[in-house]
């Protein structure tokens, strides 16, 4: 990940949004309307990738694609959190990442739990710790959509 862009949707992508939003809905799936909307608009512009927190979102994809056959141009162009504080971790260190869990009372649980199971450990213990919710938590209920982690060839 590289830059971070705010957008707002066009009003075909909010149709769009809408018409998908209504069948996750009478599917009854675990997908929020914003996490849809991030999904819509990256679809919809192309060369866009989605990164999001929300793990039940991420693990809901392939019954999406279920529902909305063109959710299949995001795959293995997904991010989750975990990843991108490996990234953080590798590029900026484990003090880097012990700052940004320490001064944000709203961090993610799942990176909190992993830091303070694993910071005294080290640098090397907090990225396989990542890696384990990764696969655990996601990857194995949505194989095939997340972006190649750069943490797994250190890790592995």
């Amino acid at each position: 990940m590289k830059t971070i862009i705010v957008m707002e949707m066009t009003p075909q992508e909010a149709t769009l949004a809408a018409r998908v939003g209504k069948a996750v809905i009478a599917a009854g799936l675990d997908f929020n309307e914003g996490e849809l909307m991030m999904c819509v608009v990256a679809v919809s512009r192309g060369g866009l990738d989605f990164c999001t927190a929300d793990k039940r979102a991420l693990k809901s994809l392939p019954q999406v694609e279920a529902l909305w056959a063109d959710l299949a141009k995001l795959r293995s162009r997904c991010t989750c959190f975990e990843q991108v504080f490996g990234y953080l971790c590798l590029k900026h260190g484990l003090g880097r990442v012990a700052k940004a869990v320490q001064t944000c009372p709203a961090a993610d649980p799942a990176i909190q739990t992993i830091y303070s199971h694993t910071a005294k450990g080290g640098q090397e213990l907090f990225l396989r710790g990542l890696q384990v919710v990764i696969e655990d938590r996601i990857s194995q209920h949505a194989r095939g959509w997340l972006k190649p982690s750069a943490q797994r060839s250190t890790t592995a």
